[in-house]
């Protein structure tokens, strides 16, 4: 049981790192004045 504690855990992290980095990259392809000026366009 301990074993699927720290499995969990383990893996729990990793996605919070994955979804740390893809927060930032999707701020920057989302936030940006060109897609802007197209959607006024």
């Amino acid at each position: 049981m301990l074993r699927v504690f720290k499995t969990i855990k383990k893996n729990n992290q990793y996605d919070k790192f994955l979804h740390k980095i893809q927060q930032a990259k999707m701020k920057e392809l989302w936030d940006n004045r060109e897609d802007e000026a197209w959607e006024r366009a």
